[in-house]
């Protein structure tokens, strides 16, 4: 057989083969693209799925300690307070330099004691128990904890758990809600205390609810001097919403609003009014 009777029959054997057509090559491209965009869905979905419960773990989480904190610092409350040998006596602007028995009064302003309204708790009210839906910026709630100032010699021996010499620090609380800004696109409720800067205790809050009862002004019921009792009953209850929160709303689209309510109720041991 000579060389070229060889490339001849070769040829022949080539062109005997088949090789895919169009229509094999795109029925093939289909079913891998549909392969792929199965996988690509799976994989979203699982993720906005993981997206949903950190952000609501993490929020709740958030809103239940904060919630708690503002609670147990309003119930902390007081108002100024000087300890004498004979007895305690709760003062406004000005303080007593000797004990006496004050004749409680009926004064809704400060029941009798000259600057006790200074120390009042203060809040944002919502009239008809209307939720607030924009954040304001400025403090929703207000108030002073106030340590006792003792007077005279030691009542007893001083220790290192309890000291007899404290001159009395007024320090005053506030609650904020703040918007969103540039550091942090979310509104959130702040805390702040003193001088201290405010910092973030509840982020992606959406609606804010503060209502009272049982509000007794100073003089009204019992001695109006005693730091134990109870003058009002506030009630705090914070919504907030992933709507807010860009990593779910990516995730998820626009469709995407997880909504999370808790509220808390703190019994206040000073006269609480909404005029904020």
């Amino acid at each position: 057989m000579t060389f070229f009777s060889k490339h001849i029959n070769a040829d022949k054997y080539m062109t005997g083969r088949r090789a895919f057509t169009a229509v094999e090559m795109l029925v093939a491209v289909t079913v891998f693209s549909l392969l792929f965009f199965g996988v690509f869905q799976l994989q979203n979905s699982a993720l906005t799925t993981f997206n949903y419960g950190s952000w609501k773990a993490e929020a709740q989480r958030k809103l239940i300690n904060g919630l708690k904190r503002i609670r147990d610092n309003m119930e902390k409350a007081t108002y100024p307070s000087l300890v004498f040998q004979n007895g305690t006596m709760i003062y406004g602007t000005t303080e007593p330099s000797v004990f006496s028995y004050i004749n409680p009064s009926a004064n809704n302003t400060n029941g009798g004691i000259v600057g006790l309204e200074t120390f009042y708790l203060r809040y944002k009210a919502c009239p008809a128990n209307a939720a607030i839906t924009t954040p304001t910026n400025a403090p929703i709630i207000s108030f002073y904890i106030c340590k006792p100032k003792f007077s005279g010699p030691p009542l007893m021996t001083k220790s290192d758990v309890a000291t007899f010499n404290d001159p009395g620090v007024h320090t005053q609380v506030q609650i904020i809600w703040r918007g969103p800004n540039a550091n942090a696109p979310y509104p959130a409720i702040q805390y702040q205390e003193g001088a201290n800067a405010p910092f973030d205790i509840i982020p992606y809050v959406t609606e804010v609810t503060i209502t009272s009862r049982d509000v007794v002004p100073p003089g009204v019921a019992g001695e109006h001097y005693s730091i134990y009792n109870v003058h009002a009953v506030l009630n705090l209850k914070i919504m907030l919403s992933s709507s807010t929160e860009s990593r779910v709303r990516r995730s998820a689209g626009s469709q995407s609003d997880i909504k999370i309510v808790d509220e808390v109720k703190a019994r206040c041991n000073v006269y609480a009014i909404g005029n904020l």
